[in-house]
């Protein structure tokens, strides 16, 4: 399938990718002034901040303030199990293929400069070969790679892909005792990718690249599938790639340009308040300042119905500031209508889609908690229905660290949970890791109270937090981690807890006085016991139109689809 580019003669639409951690932003903002000056494409085409996670949106706000791009998009990135330089990688990567919307992506390394204003985007670089086909992608030409048992590794790996397993071997090997394999290729430095063909190669890989190394990978999908790409001379067209931070310095210290000698924003006092331009996790003033509030998660469109009347019944009991985050086009487009009906009062806050295998919802949802907006934050299911005051919630939290809820009146007794926590056993782990694993589920199996994540309390830099998170990762294959990972850790955390009323099933409830919060758990807010909690308050908010909710329910709630459907059915034969 050749790819067709469709380049304009006179214009060139292109997005400037750009990774950035405690180490690299120190190289961006020296090298900054001079893409600006000497490479104006870039501030007339989008630009797109991928951030290490580890340091908070607040913190980023203060470190990127010298980045005044009129077009500028931000996301935050988190990866376990990795190094730091492979989890940057892996994020400009994925960042490209969840966020890129032109046709083609410039990634650029923050030791790049741009040292003089000539012509550098060559329409013909992007134009088909004589067999019609159009370049992949057009970079920097390079002679080895390193480390010398990378492509090795990348054959082991495209023969576990169906869509590559067809194709032969690269079969380049290294010498005996070389630490490289000499041969020619390309380096990503200053690297334009077309936007579909990278989308697809990230397909075969979707949780992370086989080996940690951007241009290696490209190369050999491009190479392997015998895919046309252009090898550019970047270093003829007014680029330079310096390597190190301390070979930057030393090029402005010599070239002694004012435009680059600006003070660093690293010195400039702020308290973290500043707010830059639209980017994923950052909240508005109004929500920084705010000590307490509610967030919730949508990551698809099955909840979206029960999310909005979930946030119509907690409107009835608080109100404080509500958080909305959403993952994936649809849901973003549900989160903004939300956004503008100013009777739920709430804030809408896209966040990247970090993965898409087994357990992504309950690995996003933990992933969000490693920054979290307020000092104490609750978090509720969308599949939530609130019938009290839940401000217990906050006020305990102050007292520990977290409010977890129990399920039901259920113990690590009941067989079904006793299934699931015995199954991390089963996890294919080596050495350390699956000791540890074995020594949590062990203490877990232990009576004690069933945990369910539909609704807790956590506060900021909670110890619990990262290694909930970390934990979860390492379950990522077995039933809800996110749930079980948080059972094997929560006793050895300072937390309280609260029993079923705060969680309360309509299903399994021994006990229905005083509820506070019911969860329509497993799309059961139309199951005999629940519909006549849960269906009055959909008519409800259908009735006053939240969220312009009539244009778009029942989004995708298959059950309540049906549920609808078969509801018009019997209005038709009684009439």
């Amino acid at each position: 399938m050749n790819i067709q580019a469709n380049i304009p003669k006179n214009s060139f639409s292109f997005t400037t990718i750009v990774g950035v951690d405690e180490h690299h932003v120190k190289e961006l903002e020296l090298v900054w002034p001079t893409w600006k000056r000497f490479k104006p494409e870039i501030m007339q085409n989008p630009l797109l901040i991928v951030c290490d996670a580890s340091i908070s949106v607040s913190e980023w706000n203060c470190k990127l303030k010298f980045l005044d791009h009129p077009d500028m998009r931000r996301v935050q990135w988190a990866m376990p199990d990795c190094s730091q330089r492979e989890k940057m990688l892996n994020g400009i990567t994925f960042g490209v293929a969840n966020y890129v919307q032109t046709p083609w992506f410039l990634k650029l390394d923050t030791d790049t400069v741009a040292t003089e204003e000539k012509k550098w985007i060559d329409p013909e670089w992007f134009s088909a070969n004589e067999y019609g086909e159009c370049p992949v992608f057009v970079s920097h030409p390079w002679g080895y790679t390193k480390p010398p048992e990378a492509i090795d590794t990348l054959d082991q790996w495209a023969q576990q892909v169906s869509q590559l397993s067809d194709y032969e071997d690269l079969e380049i090997h290294p010498e005996p005792g070389r630490d490289k394999v000499v041969h020619s290729r390309i380096t990503s430095w200053c690297y334009f990718g077309n936007t579909k063909w990278t989308q697809d190669m990230i397909q075969y890989c979707p949780d992370r690249l086989p080996v940690p190394s951007h241009d290696t990978f490209f190369w050999y999908c491009a190479e392997r599938q015998k895919r046309f790409y252009r090898k550019v001379r970047m270093t003829r067209c007014g680029w330079k790639h310096l390597g190190h931070y301390s070979s930057l310095q030393k090029h402005f210290q010599n070239q002694a340009t004012p435009n680059v000698t600006q003070k660093s924003s690293h010195e400039c006092g702020c308290k973290k308040k500043h707010v830059s331009l639209e980017t994923h996790g950052i909240l508005p003033n109004k929500a920084l300042r705010e000590k307490q509030g509610v967030i919730y998660l949508l990551s698809g469109t099955a909840h979206a119905v029960r999310m909005v009347v979930s946030i119509w019944s907690l409107r009835k009991y608080y109100s404080g500031p509500i958080i909305v985050y959403t993952i994936g086009d649809e849901s973003h487009e549900i989160g903004r209508k939300l956004c503008r009906d100013e009777r739920l009062g709430v804030e809408h806050r896209e966040f990247p889609r970090m993965m898409r295998k087994k357990n992504a919802t309950y690995l996003h949802k933990l992933a969000i908690l490693q920054d979290l907006p307020f000092e104490t934050s609750v978090f509720l299911d969308a599949d939530t229905l609130v019938t009290g005051s839940v401000q217990e919630l906050f006020d305990l939290t102050e007292e520990s660290e977290m409010v977890a809820t129990q399920f039901s009146d259920w113990t690590t007794e009941r067989r079904t949970i006793r299934k699931r926590i015995k199954a991390w056993n089963e996890l294919e782990l080596e050495g350390r890791t699956k000791r540890r694993i074995h020594r949590l589920v062990r203490s877990a199996l232990h009576t004690r109270p069933a945990i369910n994540c539909g609704v807790f309390s956590l506060r900021r830099n909670a110890t619990i937090t990262k290694k909930w998170y970390d934990l979860a990762v390492i379950g990522r294959k077995t039933f809800i981690c996110d749930e079980i990972a948080l059972q094997l850790l929560l006793h050895y955390h300072p937390h309280k807890l609260l029993d079923c009323r705060w969680n309360c099933s309509p299903i399994y409830a021994k006990e229905t006085k005083d509820i506070r919060i019911w969860h329509m758990h497993g799309s059961k807010h139309l199951r005999n016991n629940a519909i006549d909690i849960w269906w009055p308050a959909y008519q409800q908010v259908t009735e006053d139109n939240l969220g312009q909710i009539c244009d778009w329910t029942p989004s995708g709630d298959g059950r309540l689809e049906r549920y609808l459907e078969e509801h018009e059915i019997q209005k038709v034969k009684i009439q």
